[in-house]
């Protein structure tokens, strides 16, 4: 299904710009990935082709590789139940989950969490609130698909936002493609991941 770009996307793209050097920041630091085991293996963990196939919060499939991350443990399990929650799925018929600690170090996030609710031209609340699936369903970009994709044209090498289940906890999304020289995301202990797999 082809998404049609988001109504906004021209002007969004330009005031990010314009605030390009105030919400750019360096990051550093163990951020966690929950995974059912099946997409768990090191070899696809971050490649953020997932994203690519089916989109994500911050971007619509068909576009660019995105990997989502989150700032601990408890946030990353809270994320990756947030869609079984949302249907309602019975605890009997959940998945196992495994969780993965990540070693970031980026060179230039686009830190959302300096927005105040008081910027009229992007409220956090409504990028965090919205049914970005539902829009996708309908052909939409969403608004929060809309600015990864500013954020991604505009170079930047991940977003950090404030977690959908829990404002005072982080979610960082990186784009695989767009990390510099300088910058990198690795699996801690990916060995030993590897052969938990193999005996799962």
């Amino acid at each position: 299904m082809r998404i049609a770009p988001h109504k906004r996307y021209a002007s969004i793209r330009r005031e990010l710009a314009s605030l390009q050097d105030f919400l750019t920041r360096p990051l550093s630091g163990v951020f966690y990935r929950c995974s059912i085991p099946r997409y768990a293996h090191p070899s696809i963990l971050i490649d953020g082709q997932g994203t690519r196939t089916t989109g994500g919060r911050w971007m619509p499939p068909g576009e660019e590789k995105a990997v989502s991350l989150a700032s601990t443990d408890l946030i990353a399990t809270a994320e990756s139940r947030n869609r079984e929650d949302r249907f309602q799925i019975k605890k009997s018929k959940r998945k196992a989950r495994v969780l993965v600690p990540i070693s970031v170090s980026l060179k230039t996030a686009c830190d959302l969490t300096c927005l105040k609710a008081t910027d009229t031209w992007l409220q956090l609340d409504e990028l965090l609130e919205e049914d970005w699936e539902e829009a996708n369903l309908a052909g939409r970009e969403c608004l929060s698909q809309a600015v990864g994709r500013a954020a991604f044209d505009l170079h930047f090498e991940a977003i950090l936002a404030p977690s959908t289940c829990n404002r005072a906890g982080r979610t960082l999304t990186f784009f695989p493609e767009a990390l510099g020289k300088e910058s990198s995301v690795e699996i801690e202990d990916k060995a030993a991941l590897e052969q938990w797999i193999k005996k799962s």
